[in-house]
């Protein structure tokens, strides 16, 4: 029981580290910040349930449609797994292990167990929330296609609980061993990276290589293979939704069953892990060279650029939608029509994604939020950049600089890349162009200035900042929404053609861009200077 009471402890001092949560902390401002964050954070929780539920619900009637709708809960039950792990794999270093405070949280007085459960249940917290959104509105949703059923809702709730053990088990256990191999190469951090991004991209390659096994020109065909990509979909939805006791046994084995096994063998090596990941690598012996001169800018960027590269869950955190639209790009390179039509499981999708390419393309650039957290990753050491002999403007220039340098080419280069596969028009091309890149100084410039208005500066992990802070899920929510923007100009102006309404929007993003670039540059350097000062 006292160890129990530690844990719960220990869970509370840490979580708010994790999170960026401004309400949950006590302060000067704690009166003035908790009641906005009360609201906001409900309301988008609310909001994304919303959108769940119409995606679940639309998905539900074609199943309907085609007499497959027993197989929603089974699409819900993956893609809630399949998010678990893919978010989950990058966060496995600075949450599980090569945490910031290891050293002081080691030296406290209660067993190292409870150290690696704690963390454990801080990633679990993080991934919870996914969970809910997705399940919970998907069993609304079937239950208004199938019929009420009060007791698989309540028992859809626990289910959910118990879901996110398999995905985080198998996401940490992945995690530990990239970082472990990784470890014993001199560029331990580069590696880390590649290998990271190959596993996340190879996952993502044999299902949909099993998705797509067959005649996929259907709904129904597409849904007609989970069993074979992730089985204990299958087991949450006969066990729950059927009530089978068989596949409910089997989905609380395989759940709390992975989740103890992880917890064994990794509790045995915790200690040994974090010795041997902590330990610097090898590096060849000093040389000296000549020293190169430059300006200011320039001697900020290339330090913005090493610090971006130096951090494994900066890279994966912002980088991976950019690299796999890129992967997706040279793909569809080598793909016939009706082959890729074939690996989206719709017939006459090609057309479709025609026309949303620009908005897609738009989107993976809008997460990409690099600026958005490049301010609270400078941490106790914000004075140093404070202290120097350059302008506020120097400064925010060269971080707004990194985040277009990270996306603008990739922005170029897969515009051009799906021109080529898709035989695209010289319009169609110009679209492809034009929005992404007007999200890309979208999210430069705005993911800077939402930082220096709410930066998070006491942290334990990157991934608070990079993950969770309230500046980078600004930043990504409102350049999202941006990319909706094309068709909220086209409903409102309907004698327009689409490239007309893509163009307007467009305008309009570099109109808000340049509104708070000015902003940034008039109020900036006082806010800069006030950071980090109370």
């Amino acid at each position: 029981m006292q160890e129990f009471k530690i844990l719960i402890r220990l869970v509370l001092t840490q979580f708010p580290n994790v999170f960026d949560l401004s309400f949950a902390k006590i302060g000067k401002n704690k009166k003035n910040t908790s009641k906005a964050f009360k609201f906001i954070l409900p309301a988008a929780f609310l909001l994304l349930c919303l959108i769940s539920f119409s995606y679940s619900y639309g998905m539900g009637y074609g199943l309907q449609m085609a007499g497959r709708v027993e197989k929603l809960m089974e699409l819900a039950a993956l893609t809630a797994s399949a998010a678990i792990f893919f978010t989950s794999i990058y966060k496995i270093r600075g949450i599980l292990f090569d945490f910031k405070d290891f050293d002081f949280v080691m030296a406290l007085p209660f067993k190292f167990t409870t150290v690696v459960i704690s963390r454990l249940l801080l990633l679990y917290l993080i991934n919870l929330p996914t969970v809910l959104i997705i399940m919970g509105p998907a069993g609304v949703a079937y239950c208004m296609l199938t019929g009420w059923d009060g007791l698989s809702l309540l028992m859809n709730l626990g289910g959910a609980i118990l879901l996110p053990f398999l995905p985080i088990s198998f996401a940490a256990a992945v995690g530990t061993m990239i970082a472990f191999i990784a470890q014993g190469f001199r560029k331990s951090k580069v590696i880390n990276i590649i290998l990271m991004f190959a596993a996340l991209i190879g996952f993502m390659a044999a299902s949909f290589s099993l998705n797509s096994a067959g005649n996929r020109s259907a709904l129904a065909a597409a849904a007609g293979n989970i069993s074979s990509i992730y089985p204990p979909a299958v087991f949450y939805e006969k066990g729950i939704w059927e009530k089978d006791l068989v596949y409910l046994l089997l989905f609380l084995f395989v759940s709390v069953g992975s989740l103890s096994i992880f917890l064994l063998v990794f509790t045995k090596y915790f200690l040994r892990l974090n010795t041997l990941l902590l330990k610097k690598a090898p590096s060849r012996g000093y040389k000296t060279g000549r020293i190169k001169g430059g300006t200011p800018f320039q001697a900020l960027f290339v330090k913005e650029l090493k610090r971006y590269f130096a951090s494994v869950n900066y890279v994966l955190n912002t980088g991976f939608g950019p690299v796999l639209l890129t992967v997706m790009s040279i793909v569809q390179l080598f793909l016939k029509p009706d082959q890729l039509e074939g690996f989206l499981g719709m017939e006459g999708s090609i057309n479709y994604l025609r026309h949303f390419l620009p908005q897609f393309i738009a989107f993976c650039i809008a997460m990409t939020c690099i600026s958005a957290s490049s301010l609270s990753l400078e941490g106790k050491n914000l004075w140093l950049i404070k202290s120097l002999p350059v302008t506020a403007k120097t400064i925010f220039d060269s971080k707004i600089a990194l985040n277009l340098a990270m996306t603008i080419p990739f922005c170029i280069l897969d515009g051009i890349l799906l021109a080529i596969g898709l035989k695209l028009g010289l319009s169609e091309v110009s679209a492809l162009l034009v929005l992404p890149i007007a999200i890309s100084f979208y999210t430069s410039v705005a993911g800077l200035y939402f930082n220096l208005l709410l930066p998070k500066l006491d942290w334990n992990t990157e991934i608070a900042v990079i993950k969770q802070s309230i500046a980078v899920m600004v930043t990504m929510f409102t350049g999202g929404g941006l990319v909706m923007l094309p068709a909220v100009t086209a409903f409102f102006l309907p004698g327009i053609t689409s490239l007309a309404a893509m163009g307007i929007a467009s305008v309009l993003i570099f109109i808000i861009t340049g509104i708070l670039y000015t902003s940034l540059q008039k109020t900036g350097e006082k806010k800069l200077m006030l950071l980090g000062s109370n």
